[in-house]
Formats: structure tokens, C-alpha cells, sequence
């Protein structure tokens, strides 16, 4: 029973954005993805998308494309090691980042926080 509380708490854990980058640009920038046809994969920046029933990270970077699988998974097993999401699966997706990635990230704000409140207006 202890096990399964623990599972579920670490399916609620929110990470905060500062926190998130604080700690994986440093690391992205020691270990970068590996270079695909000569060109270079940049993160620039991580958050966690809010309202999702699976803790879904998103990593912007200038070629989503080609970040691979053995170093999402790298990613993934830092996430679980940092912030103990152990017992429960995470998503994560790699976004192209434009000059305009925090408009696009303040939209996913933006759109959880309109859901909340027509959610909580419809079932008062």
C-alpha cells in the first residue's frame, strides 16, 4: 500500500521550470546530444507541461528531430533520479524552439489555467 501511495505522489510532482533548467542546461551542455549529419542539437530550454495525466517534459531545441531515443532516455533517467518519478511513466518530447518559445510556452499556460476555470465553472 506504501508503494502505491508513493507511485501516485510521484505521478502529481510538479517540477518547477527554474528548477528544471537549473539543473539540466548545465548537464546538456557538459553532454550534448551526440551531432547528427555534421550539425550540432542545442537545448535551450525545458518545462513541464501542466495538466497532464503522465508527467510530460518538454525539451526546446533548434533540431527536435534529431534527438534520439538513447538520449531521451538519458533524460529521462536523470528526471527519475533527480526528483524520484520512480514507479511511474514520463513523456517527453523534443519541440523546435523559435524566437518566439515563450510565447508558445505561456500559451500552454495560458490554456490550462481558461481549462481550469471552465472546468471549475461547470461544475459549480
Amino acid at each position: 500500500m506504501e508503494t502505491a501511495l508513493h507511485v501516485y505522489e510521484s505521478k502529481q510532482r510538479k517540477v518547477p521550470t527554474a528548477q528544471l533548467n537549473e539543473r539540466f542546461l548545465p548537464l546538456i551542455e557538459n553532454y550534448p546530444p551526440p551531432a547528427t549529419k555534421g550539425k550540432y542539437i542545442k537545448i535551450k530550454y525545458c518545462t513541464q507541461l501542466p495538466n497532464t495525466q503522465i508527467p510530460t517534459f518538454v525539451f526546446f531545441a533548434n533540431l527536435p528531430q534529431y534527438v534520439k531515443e538513447p538520449y531521451r532516455r538519458f533524460l529521462e533517467n536523470k528526471l527519475r533520479e533527480w526528483w524520484d518519478f520512480n514507479g511511474t511513466p514520463i513523456q517527453i518530447f523534443t519541440a523546435w524552439v523559435s524566437r518566439f518559445w515563450k510565447d508558445t510556452a505561456m500559451r500552454w499556460r495560458r490554456s490550462s489555467r481558461n481549462l481550469k476555470s471552465t472546468l471549475s465553472a461547470k461544475t459549480l
